[in-house]
């Protein structure tokens, strides 16, 4: 019974075998997966929602950011929101498409073609996020960072009300 426990001839010696053992299991079940089109790692309902919440957050504060650059520069305030609009959307769908959407991530030309789709599907609620900021930077005072939230919380809304 101890030879046959210890029998070296079961064990393997070398690292190799030991891979290749492995190799033998798995094997059989990435080809399931490759087979069935599964993805490797599939984000599930509750965890996709709260992702794209963070980077909308993100977002936000980048729209800040840029919105604050761009008037310390001089830029009058509808065309520094309008340039912190697009680097929030652009900084958004770059987050998203290296997180949310991992298991759909666009390469290449493919994802310059859908940075490009992203920026005119969110182009109307640009537009409605330019125009709430100027009326409340304009009309309420010239507070830029309350302006900038407004506006970016209006083309939050407007953008998912006209996805949905």
């Amino acid at each position: 019974y101890a030879r046959t426990f210890c029998d070296s001839r079961r064990l393997p010696l070398y690292r190799h075998e030991t891979l290749q053992a492995h190799e033998q299991v798995l094997q059989p079940m990435s080809s399931f997966a490759v087979q069935t089109g599964a993805p490797a790692r599939p984000m599930n309902r509750i965890l996709r929602p709260r992702s794209i919440a963070i980077v909308g957050a993100s977002g936000l504060l980048v729209h800040l950011v840029a919105l604050q650059q761009a008037l310390a520069f001089g830029v009058p305030f509808n065309w520094s929101q309008t340039t912190a609009a697009f680097t929030a959307m652009t900084w958004n769908f770059f987050l998203n498409n290296q997180l949310t959407y991992r298991d759909k991530r666009l390469k290449g030309f493919d994802m310059l073609r859908g940075l490009v789709t992203f920026w005119v599907v969110c182009s109307v609620g640009t537009i409605a996020n330019v125009g709430v900021a100027n009326w409340v930077y304009y009309g309420a005072g010239p507070s830029w960072w309350l302006a900038g939230m407004a506006g970016a919380v209006m083309g939050v809304v407007f953008n998912y009300a006209a996805s949905s």
